[in-house]
């Protein structure tokens, strides 16, 4: 279990388009945990972008995005909370320049 890319560059202040593709038969999700984002845009799906954290999830066999931009720059963790998935190499991290 790992996502597609662990490291990922992004200028800071910069629309990003977070697409979580799920080709599994079971739920995936990603979550980013800092309070220096500005939410853009979601898809339908009731996504969380507050109080500190970005979270995105993909039901199987869906793809759901979430755009925001980081106003911040630093090393930011992203990881997938289904139990056992992090520990498994579900996780990566964002390089804000």
């Amino acid at each position: 279990m790992k996502y597609s890319k662990s490291k990922v560059i992004v200028e800071r202040d910069k629309p990003v388009t977070l697409t979580l593709t799920n080709l599994d038969t079971i739920d995936h999700d990603i979550e980013i945990r800092t309070s220096s984002f500005n939410k853009i845009k979601e898809s339908e799906h009731n996504h969380r972008a507050d109080k500190g954290l970005l979270h995105l999830h993909a039901a199987p066999e869906n793809t759901e995005t979430l755009t925001f931009t980081l106003t911040q720059s630093g090393n930011y963790e992203f990881y997938c909370t289904i139990p056992g998935h992090k520990e498994l190499g579900m996780i990566g991290r964002f390089i804000v320049s």
